[in-house]
């Protein structure tokens, strides 16, 4: 045994030595005499990389930048279609859009009215027949620094999207609630009494009833008489027949002024359901005064002005907001003041509706502007709230 190892040993050294192409005995491995392999040792596993193959790797490339490509695509033609839009979308004129008026039958003297009918209670005027004021108003409304700025307002923009952030769904809420409830029973008072009035007016008459309710419209309060006393006396001519149906709640009675002015002094008192007859009209209607008096002549004999509020003309008239009467009716408003008491913040928004219906002044109207609470136009307060009386 041991000279057979010995041989192996020796015909392997000698197989190294002679040849180039022997193989060298690998540790571990056990030959026979012949130097054949009887075995081999035991082989660990094979190492397996870690990568992925390249043909994987190229496979996810290639699916990014398809979705790199097509979100590309949508965003080019979503730029395509907006351009396309902006440049072929025709913006329509107001007055090719809103054609349809009213139709208003006349007796057969030509002037005075039966009544009118319509689908939409519209008369087209033109834009240099209205007032300064409902232009100021859209723009105040809209953008107040539009006459200062450059085209853009940046401060304007962030407090609009500071306002949306904190109080959209609020503001949300408050629409809806007006759009369904207030607003329409404004609507109908104006559809009943078949009244005509702008934005403003209508504005002001919804704040007013979604504060004090929508039954103000429908009962016989004092404000309610003076809507429905303001008609449109522009043709005034000759002499017609009127009622008082309304009086001065400090007075209990309604004042005769020996001129059209408040200023002037008392000729006498009138109770409701006094008849006289108006002789002539004058009307102040500026952006800063809303007056409408009617001289008049007393079943006594006695001969003075009184604000128009004051008076129901009897015949047909067409009643007209644009024509109502604010020494009247802003005294009417302002007494809505009370909840158990005198309310100061109710005597401020009573005036802030007033400075939105007389003049479309709804920068005025606004808290944050620094005219809250500060009578500009000078409205003649009632006694019980004179003390917040502020003006400028």
């Amino acid at each position: 045994m041991v000279s057979r190892t010995r041989s192996v040993s020796s015909r392997s050294k000698s197989a190294r030595s002679g040849s180039a192409t022997s193989t060298t005995p690998r540790v571990g491995t056990t030959y026979g005499v012949h130097g054949e392999v009887l075995s081999k040792p035991p082989q660990g596993p094979k190492h397996t990389s870690h990568r992925a193959p390249k043909k994987t790797r190229k496979h996810k490339h290639l699916v990014l930048k398809w979705v790199l490509g097509i979100f590309a695509a949508l965003i080019a033609a979503g730029i395509g279609l907006f351009a396309y839009m902006y440049i072929t979308t025709e913006i329509p004129q107001p007055e090719k859009f809103a054609l349809a008026e009213k139709t208003t039958v006349y007796y057969n003297d030509g002037t005075t009215p039966i009544g009118s009918y319509a689908e939409q209670n519209r008369e087209i005027i033109s834009c240099a027949d209205l007032p300064d004021y409902v232009g100021n108003a859209i723009v105040a409304s809209e953008d107040r620094s539009f006459y200062t700025n450059k085209g853009i307002d940046p401060i304007g923009i962030a407090r609009a999207f500071y306002n949306n952030l904190t109080t959209s769904e609020l503001f949300a809420q408050l629409v809806q609630i007006a759009n369904e409830t207030y607003s329409p029973a404004v609507e109908n008072f104006r559809s009943t009494y078949n009244i005509k009035m702008n934005q403003a007016h209508f504005d002001a008459l919804t704040s007013f009833v979604f504060n004090c309710g929508v039954g103000t419209l429908s009962s016989d309060y004092g404000f309610r008489r003076a809507l429905l006393n303001a008609v449109d006396v522009s043709g005034f001519s000759g002499s017609a027949t009127g009622t008082v149906n309304v009086d001065d709640v400090d007075l209990g009675a309604a004042p005769v002024y020996s001129s059209a002015s408040t200023a002037s002094q008392q000729v006498t008192t009138l109770d409701i359901g006094a008849t006289v007859t108006v002789t002539s009209v004058s009307s102040t209607r500026t952006s800063t005064k809303q007056e409408v008096w009617y001289q008049v002549t007393t079943s006594g004999g006695q001969v003075g002005w009184m604000p128009a509020g004051y008076i129901q003309l009897s015949g047909s008239w067409t009643r007209d907001l644009a024509w109502a009467d604010s020494t009247v009716l802003a005294n009417n408003f302002l007494q809505w003041n009370k909840a158990g008491g005198v309310q100061p913040g109710l005597v401020y928004r009573r005036l802030a509706e007033c400075n939105i219906f007389f003049f479309g002044d709804y920068e005025k109207a606004m808290k944050a502007n620094g005219y809250w609470g500060i009578n500009y136009y000078g409205f003649n307060f009632p006694d019980e709230c004179a003390q917040y009386d502020r003006r400028q």
